[in-house]
């Protein structure tokens, strides 16, 4: 956003690749350790709204990419 090569693509390298790999991991461990003490009914509608969230994201970012 600021600088002398703002907005102009980078290319992803391997430390890229591991950064995201193990935030992606962290969110996983961490969204299971919460879900562990949840009823089963609240642990179904949890993850649909945040599948439903995901999704809309995913929706957002390809209509704004277009």
């Amino acid at each position: 956003m600021f600088g002398p090569d703002a907005w102009e693509v980078e290319s992803i390298g391997f430390a890229d690749v591991c950064a995201t790999t193990s935030e992606s991991g962290i969110s996983v461990a961490l969204g299971a350790a919460l879900l562990r003490e949840i009823a089963p009914e609240r642990r179904l509608l949890l993850i649909v709204a945040v599948a439903l969230v995901l999704i809309g994201h995913v929706v957002h970012l390809v209509l704004r990419a277009s």
